[in-house]
């Protein structure tokens, strides 16, 4: 079984994995996501999902997406948001160092 899908319990792993992206995801990202959020430039949330599921784990800098992209940061967050709220990926704040200052970290993130 390929990770909650009990459709793919037959399925060779690179079949299962092709099902999920192809059946799954790209449903979401190309259809949900647009009709429930009301975007036209679904063409980001596309980018950024490609690259999250290439690279899990990866850490992402908003600003340097914003540059490299060339979208304003307020979308490239909106966009993780929607990804989001889609269940289709899951943020984990960074908590290294105080309290403190993961705090105020956490603030600016969030304007």
């Amino acid at each position: 079984m390929y990770k909650g899908f009990p459709e793919t319990i037959d399925m060779v792993e690179n079949k299962a994995r092709e099902y999920v992206r192809e059946l799954i995801a790209e449903r979401i990202i190309y259809r949900d996501i647009p009709e429930t959020f009301r975007i036209e430039d679904f063409e980001i949330i596309k980018i950024l999902a490609d690259s999250i599921f290439k690279n899990p784990g990866i850490i992402l800098n908003i600003e340097s997406l914003s540059r490299d992209l060339g979208r304003h940061k307020k979308t490239i967050r909106n966009a993780l948001n929607y990804l989001e709220l889609s269940f289709l990926i899951k943020r984990v704040s960074n908590l290294r160092g105080s309290f403190l200052s993961t705090s105020r970290k956490r603030q600016t993130e969030l304007e």
